[in-house]
């Protein structure tokens, strides 16, 4: 994963985190807090490079499909380090670009990576609250 995305993405998690009302504030890593969330997010992406070396050959008129699916794995811990409880989630999504598909949805603007962030931080948050963890 890129810097620029895991900055993106862990924005996207104290933004989630803040949003959820379910804590006082949310601290900056490294500051203490009567509950801690260690976030890990993996991003494992496919696409061919071959195929997207063809459709920017031909501009786009080959279509090129990629898929990505993240997980998300937090651990809440309380102030002394022990694990309160882990939780997982996880989802998949997967784009098709090609020039003509510009005329089927010329506004629409693909930001499927930032709205599973969001939802799959939700999750893990619910997950969390019905373990009465929060």
């Amino acid at each position: 994963m890129s810097p620029e995305y895991a900055e993106r993405y862990r924005d996207l998690t104290r933004w989630t985190y803040r949003d959820s009302k379910l804590f006082a504030a949310v601290l900056d890593p490294g500051q203490v807090g009567d509950l801690r969330a260690e976030v890990e997010i993996t991003d494992v992406g496919t696409r061919k490079r071959a195929l997207v070396w063809l459709s920017n050959l031909t501009l786009g008129l080959v279509p090129v499909r990629s898929s990505a699916r993240l997980k998300i794995h937090t651990d809440f811990k309380g102030p002394d380090g022990t694990v309160l409880g882990s939780f997982e989630s996880s989802d998949s999504v997967i784009q098709w670009r090609q020039l003509f598909l510009v005329f089927a949805m010329p506004f629409f603007s693909s930001n499927a990576a930032i709205d599973m962030i969001v939802d799959l931080n939700r999750a893990t948050l619910a997950q969390a609250h019905a373990a009465d963890v929060l």
